[in-house]
Formats: structure tokens, sequence, C-alpha cells
């Protein structure tokens, strides 16, 4: 709908998207960045990235990213059956999430903060990031660092409008 009536519209691929290719934009017309996306609008600097990779303790994550991500592992997954391979995939992810719910959610959410504040001082006023999937507006030295949570339960997402960004609830209609 949004798409149809000319609306520009930009995916930033979290920790298991990066199978996407071309998919969204080439069939859908959504240009998808793989990493992270800095851009300008209305005089601020924003800085967008999922955040998988910020956490200092999730050694095993990092780890795992380099082989899932290889080119060589990517090619050997091909070959799975798909049923298999989703198990496979599935597993991995439940795993991994899992593991965080038993984590300190405050103490994680330290590092991303840091982060935000590295980012702020090299000129970003906004710092937005998705991957502990807990909203949060946090203020930094000259800036906000938004944590943009997850549609599944919080239903949460950013807003940027008039010059100011805020994290919203949905509630049956965006604001």
């Amino acid at each position: 709908m949004w798409r149809d009536n000319g609306l520009d519209m930009y995916y930033l691929a979290g920790n298991h998207d990066f199978r996407l290719g071309g998919f969204l934009e080439n069939e859908i017309g959504i240009k998808t960045f793989g990493n992270e996306l800095n851009l300008t609008a209305a005089g601020k600097n924003f800085h967008l990235f999922h955040g998988d990779g910020v956490q200092k303790s999730d050694v095993g994550y990092r780890f795992l990213k380099k082989i899932f991500r290889s080119g060589l592992n990517q090619q050997l997954f091909l070959l799975l059956h798909p049923d298999f391979g989703m198990k496979l995939a599935d597993w991995s992810s439940s795993k991994s999430r899992n593991s965080n719910l038993l984590k300190n959610p405050s103490k994680l959410e330290n590092d991303y903060i840091e982060y935000a504040e590295r980012k702020n001082s090299q000129g970003f006023d906004y710092i937005l990031m998705g991957h502990t999937h807990r909203p949060l507006l946090y203020k930094l030295t000259s800036g906000l660092y938004i944590n943009t949570g997850n549609w599944y339960q919080d239903f949460t997402y950013a807003k940027f409008s008039d010059d100011e960004i805020s994290l919203k609830y949905f509630r049956g209609s965006l604001e």
C-alpha cells in the first residue's frame, strides 16, 4: 500500500536476514541495507544498526556469526533439504534466544548504550538499534539512543516527525 503510493521503503537487515540477497529490492522495490545505514534528515544525523555483535559478553554469537556467514558454509547450507535446513536454523535461533533470556537485560543494555554514546560522539544525533528486542529511549550526551523493540509483543516503533524522534507503541493505528 505505502510503496504503491510512491513512498520509498528501506529495510535494515537483522542477524537472521543475511540471506535476503536482492529479493526485497528486485521483487518489491524495498531498498535493503545489510549492516548499517547512516543518513541525514531534517538536519539530524542518524545511525541505524541492527545491533548484533555489540554485546561484549556474547562471544559465542560472534564466533557463530563468522561460521554462518561464511561463503562456503552458505553454499553447503543450500545443499540441505529445506525442511532440514529450516529445522536447523530454528534450533540455532531458539538456543540463542533462550540463552539471552537467562541473562540480566539491564546489564546487557549497557553495551548498547556505550556503543550509542560512541556513535553520538562521532556526530550522530540519533542512534537506533533493535537487536535486543527491548524498547528503550535513552538520553545520550547530545542525542538519543532508541531501541525500537519488537512487533511481536510490545508493538513498538520509532517515529521521526517535526524534527523530533520518539518511541511509539502501536495501539491500533499509526500516529
